[in-house]
């Protein structure tokens, strides 16, 4: 399982990243801290879960999440929005536009690890029945990429 994460705040996507990591240390986690960045590596790679920060300079997370829902491929992968605590009345925008869940930030280390472990394992069942529209992840390799 591959796990992307989108955060312009270097200290952030450093710390999700870490957290991540700790949650499920056998899976590569790359963070991008650029949304348009991310997209493009979207376009031709497929990963398993994608956390996107809601407030970012560059686009919006609710933005970032309608826009990869676009890529046809993507159509299967849990697409998580980090809201700031007291965002919370922003997620049944998010989810209207294609998020599966959302989490307040900063992030506890308990609930991530919970929604991650979730979400890793409803697209594990998803690939194993062969749902139309899910490709296997890209398996891309190492830890920690930052781009």
């Amino acid at each position: 399982m591959s796990i992307l994460i989108v955060c312009d705040r270097s200290t952030e996507l450093a710390t999700l990243i870490a957290m991540t990591g700790a949650a499920v240390p056998d899976d590569p986690v790359r963070g991008f801290s650029h949304p348009a960045s991310a997209l493009d590596w979207c376009e031709n790679h497929t990963p398993d879960l994608v956390l996107v920060d809601m407030l970012m300079r560059a686009t919006n997370g609710i933005e970032l999440i309608r826009r990869l829902r676009a890529l046809p491929h993507m159509a299967g992968v849990p697409l998580v929005l980090l809201l700031p605590r007291g965002f919370e009345q922003v997620a049944a925008s998010a989810l209207r536009h294609g998020a599966s869940d959302f989490l307040a930030t900063p992030a506890v280390q308990a609930e991530l690890a919970a929604r991650v472990g979730n979400l890793l394992a409803l697209r594990v069942a998803q690939l194993a029945s062969g749902a139309p529209g899910l490709a296997a992840g890209s398996g891309f390799a190492g830890r920690a990429l930052v781009h």
